[in-house]
Order: structure tokens, then sequence, then C-alpha cells
């Protein structure tokens, strides 16, 4: 295996890797604020601001849809681009000497 290739590999396991980190984080910050939003029903439930027939569930659940919208949006629009980089869609998978120097 030539070093171009190993390093290539090695690359390609870091972004990867990096990827898989990223959409973790990004999940946990969207339980987190699934979490927040029961936290807030209950609060609401509890305080009676919360009546039958009311508009409160209907706003919370918007409230769980922009979350994953926004967390899948995240992920799409800003981390998956930036995981890929230019140089990798120009790389031919040569190196010559000059740039290895």
């Amino acid at each position: 295996m030539s070093p171009s290739a190993r390093l290539d590999e090695k690359v390609s396991e870091v972004r990867g890797h990096l990827g898989r980190m990223t959409a973790r984080a990004i999940g946990v910050w969207f339980a987190v604020g699934v979490s927040l939003v029961l936290v807030i029903a209950w609060i609401l439930a509890e305080s009676n601001l919360w009546s039958q027939g009311s508009r409160v569930p209907a706003f919370l659940d918007v409230l769980i849809l922009l979350g994953f919208t926004g967390s899948w949006l995240t992920i799409s629009l800003s981390v998956t681009p930036l995981l890929m980089s230019p140089w990798q869609w120009s790389w031919s998978g040569q190196l010559d000497s000059a740039q290895v120097s």
C-alpha cells in the first residue's frame, strides 16, 4: 500500500469519525430540547395554565418539530460540507514529490 493511499484512508477515517461524533452531539442536543419541552409541559399542566382545548399542546409539538428540523438542517447544510473539503473534491489520488517535501 502506497503512502498516499494510507494517507487517504486515514483522512477518510477521521472525517467519518468527526461526522459520527457531530451527529451524536446534535442528537443529544435535540434530546435535551425535547426534554425541556416536556418539562415546560409538566410545569404548564401543574400551574393550571394548560386548559382542555387550548393550543398549548400544539405549540409544544411545533417546538419539537422545529427542533428536529433545525437539527437535520444543521447536519445536512453545515456539517456535511465541512467534512468534505475542496481538497477531497479536487485530489486525484496522486501526490507529486514537490507536494510531499
